[in-house]
């Protein structure tokens, strides 16, 4: 079971809306003229497309600037955070968004329970309080009397036997529900596991802390759902409330937010002097799968509020000490390590009220269940116990002293966790105890660190439901990083926390050891007050030259030249396979948990590299491939040979490594590489325009880099298409799979899904043979598009994911696969040597013979050029003309109306046809200054020889020429998939000029003035007025109309002038009224756009982008309208 039976953890909703939003490092504010999080449109995208509709949203000010917003109605002003929550619409937010003092404005987003199943009664249950080893606490008298936990929850049962008496205060700030009752179940078994005396149960389940007294904040409803706002607000009032420790067991996925006001809420609390207790989350295969989606944005699978700097951030471990399989685990956004420890969380027992009725009741009064819920108030008691025995204890001290007494944790291979999983490891509260009398009571998280590439591509998906991600080392959790580098790697800026109970003065952040001369520090600050947490940096740069093997060293943090605290740093420099004619080999053996590293140099133009790992006897052992950008390659194999093979592998130092996944004594093994590497020169065929029945010839050098290649042949290779296709429906937030069968032979495989309703957004995903995902597809309007080159035969699988159904009840959808196969071009015939030595040179003829009924089309396809186990390839590409442009034409002038100006200039080109077909000619018509007055075309379908009729409207020809004679040049024939199959290089000249042809009755000549003024000196102008210069060749009556836009394409307006004008060049006014300017009021600006003259209702001349004035103020203006309402954009 992934999580406990009341899914404590909260999830906002709409997670996908992390899709859109850049990733951004903790503690960073948005951008400041940005201040609006785009999570708002994401979450409230409809509501702010309505200009009236009111939206919950935060609104956080600068530090010292006064929180007053007008037309924002307040729901709760905040202490701890300088910000205000409350309702307003877009129009407000706007305004918002433009204050100096506003630092953001995030959405006051929704939060939901997701239940999930109990534990049944047979399963193994047990008390956290023993696992944490808090009894020897208790023998000492210590069980956290006189301090008071805030349990931000869904209510404590205040009658449950375990908890009479223990509530000393409590509030709710559900709306919905006034009463501070648990109507869920989750905040009582909460305050168990923290307080609970263990009375109902013959003190069988005792709190870890019994003597501790409770604050019920009620934040969550009976249906397990509540507002950011009212947690913020609970935060506020336990602090003010004298609460020593704070434990919230929710959260929700970060929107994308830097430093969301939740984060900011629950950090400024521990910097206040409250213990922040908060769960890691629950990461079930679901949101797994919506972090793959959300693949562009580095997603850490910490949730918010557990994502922030200085809370205590709890995962979860099992009845055996291993780390649960739905606990959360960093990295962050920004690099940092979560969660801060581990604690038990699976099948734990605690309270639960007498008259809810939870499936799985242990009796009356408790059931067991599982998740990072369960977990985190066991941290709160101890940080409670840690208090009752040191009082003046800081909330920094209580994390050093949480984090130095933890206990680190092995996986079942026996190799110990990393950090992203177990941050310090299992808490351990008589170790934690043992460290309060330390004269520094300090630590840093990671506390250990070892440099080392990230993996990424990091996602599998296994069976039908469990998605897991990074390196598959046969252990229960799999592995994000590869603990070696290469020389000449960077590991780049790790970021470090460290936390102190007491100031510090005078503070130093030096290297030490072997890798002394190698880290990179980002140092502490030189002062450091008492409770604090501060954020530094170390990278690690492995100089070219570095000999292969473990290098060692230190960070050592001092204050006034004594050292305070250390961490062990490392770097495993991996050893080189040299490469010689193509080939080359390592030889090496493990033990259980053991790693060997080795690279590989992977020069320009590699075709294929291969590497496998060989053994005897019964031993597993495993490889892996990271390439130069850390992209992850499984290799595939067992039973003494792991291998894998990467077609056109990037250029640079790839990273191998040889690991024991099971293994008794020692295994020797062998580990071969093969690089190949055949160049041809010239590297593609580019065979241009063919004949029916024409034949090309071309001669290719080849030059071979990499082993000897044996028994080699040359084949013509093109490809065919087939397609499958599957139709359904899909609910919202479901997912749908469907497997694919890729035959073998396939070079490209392509899916598409499309769907008919733009308001339900639809996500497509691709997994391999293997189970990786290898392409994804999401934010398109109806159509999303995966793909793979070269997929390997065998079963794989598309998966639709409905993560924004919102008009009906289920959207219908169509899934298409296109294989494209590899086939025999009968037309390619090659010939050359069968046998290329490693370094040698040689070459090869290659012939395209074109049948004399080709059709006209473009082709393409390649030589492939195969060699035993290696294969290389060359493009090729050719078209057939089918037609061509003999050279001969025939003009035509059109006097419509005989006034002895023409309407319209025609040219018939002709063209010599052998495949009918469509056809297209197009050319530039030049005057007789050289001066294009248009290109100009013409298709027809041509069953034998004839012309095609290329015609110019003669107004054209009269506004943009300038003197004769005219000519049409640059023809060229196209077919009909718009390929190029021939070109006349001459010209067809017209001898007349442009003045010979009908002009336009009126244009614009591309002048303008803004002639925006007030009536009288001093007086705000009432109108925006731009002045239009237009030429008529005619006079009479014409119509001037445009639009006004502000940066944003909001319509400030839209107007026209009707106007008599006599022939020749006049400037006519055109007045927009300010008023939506003014009540939108964002300084802006002015563009005049969609400018269009008509004459007798026919338009005669058109501009999209006409004029953009100078910035202009909205207050700059005034208006003569007494009311307006105004519309979003999108609205219209």
């Amino acid at each position: 079971m992934d999580g406990d039976g009341w899914r404590p953890i909260l999830a906002v909703g709409l997670l996908l809306a992390v899709l859109a939003l850049p990733a951004v490092g903790s503690g960073e504010a948005p951008h400041a003229d940005e201040p609006m999080d785009e999570a708002l449109g994401l979450l409230f995208g409809d509501e702010l497309m309505d200009g009236e509709e009111k939206i919950p949203v935060i609104v956080v000010f600068r530090d010292g600037a006064v929180k007053g917003v007008d037309g924002l109605e307040v729901k709760y002003t905040y202490r701890l955070i300088n910000a205000v929550s409350g309702y307003a619409d877009a129009s407000v937010l706007g305004r918002l968004a433009e204050e100096p003092d506003v630092l953001g404005i995030y959405p006051d987003g929704p939060v939901a329970v997701a239940q999930q199943d109990n534990l049944t009664r047979d399963a193994k249950t047990f008390c956290a309080t023993g696992r944490v080893n808090a009894k020897p606490l208790w023998d000492r008298g210590i069980n956290g009397t006189g301090v008071v936990v805030a349990v931000l929850d869904s209510g404590i049962d205040k009658n449950h036997p375990d908890l009479a008496g223990k509530v000393v205060g409590e509030v709710n700030f559900v709306d919905s529900e006034r009463t501070t009752d648990d109507l869920l179940g989750h905040g009582t078994a909460v305050a168990g596991i923290i307080a609970g005396s263990g009375t109902a149960s013959g003190g069988e389940y005792v709190g870890v802390a019994p003597g501790a007294s409770l604050l019920n904040v009620r934040v969550i409803d009976s249906k397990g759902s509540g507002q950011i706002s009212d947690i913020i607000a609970g935060i506020d009032w336990a602090i003010d409330n004298d609460a020593d420790v704070l434990t919230m067991s929710l959260g929700g996925l970060n929107l994308g937010e830097s430093n969301p006001p939740i984060s900011m809420a629950a950090d400024n609390a521990m910097d206040a002097g409250t213990v922040v207790c908060v769960a890691a989350g629950n990461l079930d295969e679901r949101l797994l799968l919506l972090m793959l989606v959300a693949s562009s944005v580095s997603l850490g699978g910490v949730e918010s509020p557990g994502d922030g700097v200085k809370v205590i951030t709890v995962g979860a471990t099992d009845c055996d000490d291993r780390i649960a399989a739905f606990s959360g685990s960093g990295p962050l956004r920004d690099g940092r390590y979560k969660p801060t420890l581990v604690a038990p969380g699976v099948n734990v027992v605690s309270t639960v009220p007498l008259k809810l009725d939870i499936e799985g009741k242990i009796g009356n009064y408790y059931a067991g269940a599982s998740g990072t819920s369960l977990s985190t108030p066991v941290v709160a008691g101890v940080a409670a116990l840690l208090i009752h025995a040191e009082p003046e204890i800081t909330p920094a001290g209580v994390k050093a002293a949480l984090t130095r007494g933890a206990n680190k944790l092995s996986n079942i291979q026996g190799e110990e966790y990393e950090a992203y999983y177990q941050g310090a490891g299992l808490l351990d509260a008589e170790r934690s105890f043992d460290l309060l009398d330390e004269d520094w009571l300090c630590n840093a998280l990671p506390d250990r660190w070892s440099a080392g590439r990230w993996v990424y591509g990091d996602f599998w998906i296994v069976g039908d439901d469990t998605v897991y991600g990074s390196l598959d080392t046969g252990a229960d959790r799999f592995q994000k990083k590869l603990y070696a580098l290469a020389p000449g790697d960077v590991d780049w800026n790790s970021k470090f926390l460290f936390f102190t109970d007491k100031p510090l003065a005078n503070v130093t952040t030096t290297a030490s050891g072997e890798v002394a001369g190698w880290a990179m520090i980002q140092p502490l600050p030189r002062t450091i007050p008492a409770n604090g947490q501060r954020i530094f940096g170390i990278g690690m740069s492995v100089p070219l030259g570095a000999a292969p093997g473990r290098y060692d060293g230190s960070i050592e943090i001092s204050e006034n030249g004594t050292e305070i605290h250390s961490i062990p740093i490392s770097v495993e420099v991996a050893a080189p396979v040299e490469i010689v004619g193509g080939q080359g080999s390592a030889a090496g053996s493990l033990v259980k948990g053991e790693w060997d590293y080795y690279y590989v140099e992977v020069p320009t133009s590699t075709d294929e590299l291969k590497c496998s790992l060989r053994w005897e006897g019964e031993a597993d052992l495993d490889l892996f491939l990271l390439s130069p950008t850390s992209e992850y390659v499984p290799a595939e194999g067992g039973d003494g040979l792991e291998s894998v093979l990467v077609e056109t592998p990037p250029t640079g130092r790839w990273l191998l490594a040889a690991h024991s996944r099971n293994i008794t004594g020692e295994a020797d093994y062998l580990l071969e590489v093969e690089r190949t590497l055949l160049i041809s020169s010239p590297r593609r065929w580019s065979a241009g325009s063919a004949s029916p029945g024409e034949t090309k010839e071309a001669t290719f050098g080849l030059r071979n880099g990499g082993p000897l290649l044996a028994n080699v042949t040359y084949v013509g290779m093109m490809e065919k298409v087939e397609k499958a296709t599957w139709n359904d429906s899909i609910g919202d937030k479901v997912i749908w799979t469907v497997p694919i069968e890729v035959p073998a032979n396939v070079t490209r495989l392509g899916v598409s899904l499309v769907w008919d309703d733009p308001e339900s957004d639809l996500a497509l995903l691709l997994f391999n043979q293997n189970g990786r995902p290898v392409d994804v597809s999401y934010g398109g309007e109806v159509v999303e598009v995966t793909g793979a080159s070269h997929p390997a035969a065998g079963i794989w699988r598309a998966i639709v994911y409905g993560y924004h159904v919102t008009t009906k009840a289920r959207q219908p959808f169509d899934l298409e696969a296109t294989f494209y196969l590899r086939d025999t071009w009968s037309w390619v015939s090659a010939a050359g040597p069968d046998r290329l030595d490693s370094g040698t040179e040689g070459s090869f003829n290659a012939t395209i013979a074109v049948p004399p009924d080709a059709p006209s089309a473009g082709l393409e396809g390649y030589i492939q050029i195969q060699a035993d186990e290696d294969q290389f390839t060359i493009p090729v590409s050719i078209t057939v003309a089918g037609a061509s442009l003999t050279g001969s034409s025939k003009t035509d002038l059109i006097d419509e109306d005989g006034d002895d100006l023409y309407e319209r200039l025609c040219v018939e080109v002709e063209v010599e046809v052998s495949s009918p077909g469509e056809y297209r000619v197009e050319g530039s018509l030049l005057d007789g200054n050289g001066s294009a007055i248009g290109w100009f075309g013409s298709t027809e379908v041509l069953e034998a020889s004839g012309s095609i009729e290329i015609c110019v409207n003669g107004t054209d020809i009269w506004s943009e020429g300038g003197c004769g004679p005219l000519s049409l040049e640059n023809l060229f024939l196209y077919n009909g998939e718009g390929e190029i199959i021939d070109r006349y290089q001459g010209n067809v000249t017209i001898f007349q000029c442009p003045q010979d042809f009908q002009p336009l009755l009126g244009r614009f000549t591309g002048r303008f003035l803004d002639e925006t003024n007030g009536s009288e000196a001093g007086a705000k102008p009432d109108s925006i007025v731009i002045g239009v210069e237009v030429a008529v060749q005619a006079p009479g009556l014409y119509q001037i109309s445009g639009r006004l836009e502000d940066d944003e394409g909001f319509e400030i307006d839209g107007a026209e002038a009707l106007v008599n004008l006599e022939a020749g060049v006049a400037t006519v006014s055109i007045s927009f009224d300010p008023m939506r300017f003014i009540m939108k009021n964002t300084p802006s600006r002015l563009h005049l756009r969609d400018l269009t003259l008509r004459r007798n209702g026919e338009a005669i001349d058109g501009v999209e982008e006409a004029f953009s004035t100078e910035a202009y103020r909205p207050e700059a203006f005034t208006t003569t309208k007494k009311t307006y309402v105004i519309s979003s954009p999108a609205a219209g």
